[in-house]
């Protein structure tokens, strides 16, 4: 079976999709303790589709190009075992909305992990989040659950890893980077590159796995 699938039920539709990029971050900004962002972002490639309108007894034509992301999903450190990015794949986010937020938190999504964007941004209801290390660098990531308004939804996707930690205004050092990424990872095992903006520091690495990959 193919890894890479993306499908909703949309509008009491089911929509199969192709995908057309995907990210898996490790990511941290300024202050470099206790968790680390885990972000996924994955975006589907258009598709067009007709539904029949019962009342006016014709069909209309649609469009939908969705994408999922974690862009609210945090994970202790110490979730990485042993240094080993590879263990990454023994993390299984299992989310479910209690329902007690009210309208405010759900406008800004101050629970849920993520979320499914097709026409609008739908905050996680429920969602499993689960990855497999498939090697070269790269996980098999799926995500399965309901979004608001009523949109189920199974993602898959095979993503190679990226790490990216940021500093700004002077917030934080190149030794505190460095620091924390040790702390976390095996330096050995990966590509590192470092960008300036002003005061802001950019440090991005990569498994070396993926330089055999085609």
């Amino acid at each position: 079976m193919d890894n890479n699938y993306f499908r909703i039920n949309y509008g009491r539709k089911d929509i199969d999709l192709d995908i057309e990029s995907s990210e898996l971050q490790l990511w941290k900004a300024d202050n470099f303790a206790e968790n680390i962002g885990l972000f996924i972002n994955i975006q589907a490639a258009g598709k067009e589709y007709d539904t029949f309108d019962e009342d006016e007894q014709k069909l209309h034509e649609n469009y939908v190009k969705p994408k999922i992301y974690t862009e609210w999903l945090e994970i202790p450190i110490d979730y990485i075992k042993n240094k080993d990015f590879r263990t990454l794949e023994s993390v299984s986010i299992d989310f479910k909305d209690s329902g007690e937020m009210d309208e405010i938190e759900r406008m800004v999504w101050t629970e849920a992990p993520g979320a499914l964007y097709v026409h609008n941004h739908g905050a996680f209801e429920k969602v499993k989040i689960e990855f497999k290390y498939l090697g070269a660098g790269i996980f098999n990531v799926k995500l399965n659950g309901a979004a608001e308004f009523d949109t189920p939804f199974e993602v898959s996707a095979n993503i190679p890893l990226e790490i990216e930690l940021t500093a700004y205004n002077k917030k934080a050092t190149k030794e505190d980077i460095l620091s924390f990424f040790s702390q976390i990872l095996n330096p050995d095992e990966f590509n590192q590159k470092w960008r300036y903006r002003g005061d802001d520091i950019f440090f991005k690495a990569t498994p070396k796995e993926l330089e055999n990959v085609c």
